[in-house]
């Protein structure tokens, strides 16, 4: 009875913390697709560059971190056996973060090199998506490490060279993680303030819409542009799109390459969709 009553109340707790994770994990997704919507290319270039500066602090940290555990393996206080104890943990779990690091790196570059805004937010999606389970739960061990460390520390009765020395090096990661963010924020805001090409690239235009002067005999083109409201003259380049609406072939370029890349009529997306860019 006593039996049946654990796993019963083990299953129940495992569904409960499944269903935590997931609901977390739904949000921090419905938060990706919203920031990948609105700057997708900023997005590309900033979760590169983060990936870039962090992949060589994390891998100094880390280098660091060995070093004292070797420097250390001879210590016999309780303090210094638990701290190495919780280095050591951290260093095995970091082993197979490259691996996960490199496949992220390839998901950037290739989302920034996508011809449209709306397939660099797809690309951005499916790297996020492709992380495994246990590099979330890798990054849950590395808070707790470092909210750990300092607790053995300052509740020890005796403070060790090891101890000095780790706390130092748990002071370094804290100051990591703030500047971090700062880069990330800093340079996302440089970005998002930058005249930067936020739409579809030349080649898609090119290959994707037609150019032909206007003539009074092009009736199908109209008679003015949606966009500047200018009527159209004798040889002015008009642009027609795949939804069959035309405009100034420059007015039409500025907002599909600056603004957002969809026809200002109809909303239609301008250039391949997922299936066939893929």
């Amino acid at each position: 009875m006593l039996a049946e009553e654990t796993r019963r109340f083990k299953g129940m707790l495992e569904g409960r913390l499944a269903e935590l994770e997931n609901g977390f994990a739904g949000e921090v997704r419905a938060y990706w697709v919203e920031m990948f919507s609105y700057y997708p290319r900023e997005s590309a270039i900033v979760m590169q560059r983060d990936l870039e500066i962090g992949v060589f602090m994390t891998s100094l940290l880390m280098a660091h971190c060995a070093y004292l555990v070797y420097r250390h393996l001879d210590a016999t206080a309780k303090s210094d056996v638990a701290l190495l104890v919780l280095c050591n943990i951290r260093l095995v779990l970091f082993l197979p973060r490259p691996l996960t690091w490199l496949r992220s790196y390839r998901g950037y570059v290739a989302a920034r090199n996508q011809p449209t805004p709306q397939l660099v937010r797809d690309r951005l999606l499916d790297t996020v998506d492709a992380k495994p389970q246990w590099e979330n739960r890798c990054l849950l061990y590395f808070y707790f490490y470092l909210a750990s460390v300092p607790a053995v520390i300052w509740t020890a009765s005796v403070h060790t060279p090891f101890a000095a020395d780790l706390w130092l090096h748990c002071k370094a990661n804290y100051v990591w993680i703030f500047v971090a963010r700062l880069i990330s924020v800093g340079l996302f805001c440089v970005l998002k303030n930058l005249d930067l090409n936020r739409g579809a690239t030349d080649a898609i235009l090119a290959k994707y819409t037609t150019v032909r002067k206007f003539s009074d005999n092009a009736a199908e083109l109209g008679e003015e542009c949606a966009i500047c409201f200018g009527e159209y003259v004798n040889e002015e380049p008009i642009r027609t799109l795949q939804c069959k609406h035309s405009f100034h072939r420059d007015c039409i370029d500025a907002w599909v390459q600056k603004r957002k890349n969809r026809c200002p009529l109809c909303s239609s997306m301008v250039g391949p969709d997922r299936e066939k860019a893929d």
